[in-house]
């Protein structure tokens, strides 16, 4: 009966702290919701890449994927299948004001642009990404050969998504730096934030509610239990 006991509460314990690490993943989305603050990718501020926030808009320059990330999902530690990151960089600044600079001379409009990491996982968004980093490779390319960057490739990506830390691993550090110093920045240059795709919205929320209740409700059976096998035994001592 004892080890019964023990089992059941060991188990208690493992969904309470799981449903903890689920609240705590998805609290900075439900924050990024309540909130309400959006950054516009494409026409903002480096400034504007330093805290949590929604981001949506349009980026017409990408380059990359630099780096590749593949996580395995599990449930209940048991695999149930497999979701592959590609991580890019993109120019924060409107094609318009890149057009200007490069075809009517407004070079201090180029100023304005920076970079940022975009990360996606979405197999349509990263054949999008793919496509347009290689237009975007030919278009360099051919302008370093004949000095012309006016013909700017006719590419529109959408994104909605949020600003979120880059990955601490120090072998992703290692690969992204490699990558920026080969086009000639470091990493101090570029946004602090990245730019996740996946538009938040009503599942970030259940998922963070999940998360709470997943945490809550096995400690509520655990004080329950508690208090039910106190009464017992003070019953028991009464007899």
């Amino acid at each position: 009966m004892r080890s019964t006991g023990l089992k059941k509460i060991v188990f208690m314990l493992f969904l309470a702290a799981l449903g903890l690490g689920i609240a705590a993943a998805g609290f900075t989305d439900v924050k990024c919701l309540i909130s309400g603050k959006t950054i516009n990718v494409g026409d903002s501020e480096k400034k504007d890449y330093r805290d949590p926030a929604m981001a949506e808009g349009e980026v017409f320059f990408i380059q990359g994927p630099f780096a590749t990330y593949e996580q395995t999902n599990t449930t209940f530690g048991i695999p149930t299948g497999k979701t592959s990151t590609n991580y890019y960089l993109a120019l924060d600044m409107t094609r318009d004001d890149y057009i200007k600079a490069v075809k009517d001379g407004e070079m201090d409009l180029l100023y304005k642009g920076f970079y940022f990491v975009y990360a996606v996982s979405d197999e349509d968004k990263m054949k999008e990404a793919d496509k347009a980093a290689t237009e975007c490779s030919d278009y360099f390319k051919k302008a370093m050969r004949t000095g012309d960057f006016s013909e700017v490739p006719d590419i529109h990506i959408k994104i909605e998504g949020k600003l979120m830390k880059q990955p601490d691993d120090s072998e992703y550090k290692r690969i992204r730096d490699d990558f920026f110093a080969s086009g000639g920045l470091n990493s101090t240059e570029v946004a602090d934030l990245m730019v996740r795709d996946g538009k938040l919205g009503i599942v970030n929320v259940l998922v963070f509610a999940g998360g709470v209740l997943l945490c809550i409700i096995p400690i509520v059976i655990l004080i329950v239990s508690f208090i039910k096998k106190k009464k017992e035994e003070s019953a028991a001592e009464l007899w």
